[in-house]
């Protein structure tokens, strides 16, 4: 399962952390993975003091450059497969933007 709803399952990961079940917390964080918000969510439990034990059990699951990097990568892919939306051209550019990669917005 792959949460891909508006808050990509960041408030469950959050209520599960605050009551102390971290392996489920883990669990579910591990599944956020919503490709074309991916870096944001992260970012958001990231800089949340509330997510620091779950950051440092599994760091990788946290990983903001990966998201980044994964976004730019599906849409790079999205763009060609529906030419008339501009919706998908500025979220390649935002996801760009979102990885430090500016210059290469379109």
């Amino acid at each position: 399962m792959v949460w891909r709803r508006r808050d990509s399952g960041v408030s469950l990961t959050r209520d599960l952390a605050e009551r102390g079940e971290t392996a489920r917390a883990l669990l579910v964080a591990s599944h956020i993975d919503a490709p074309l918000d991916a870096p944001r969510p992260l970012l958001a439990m990231r800089i949340d003091k509330r997510f620091d034990a779950l950051v440092l059990k599994n760091p990788r699951i946290f990983d903001i450059h990966a998201a980044a990097a994964r976004e730019v990568a599906d849409y790079r892919i999205a763009v060609p497969l529906n030419p008339p939306s501009l919706g998908v051209v500025v979220g390649l550019a935002s996801a760009y933007i979102d990885a430090g990669r500016s210059q290469l917005a379109p």
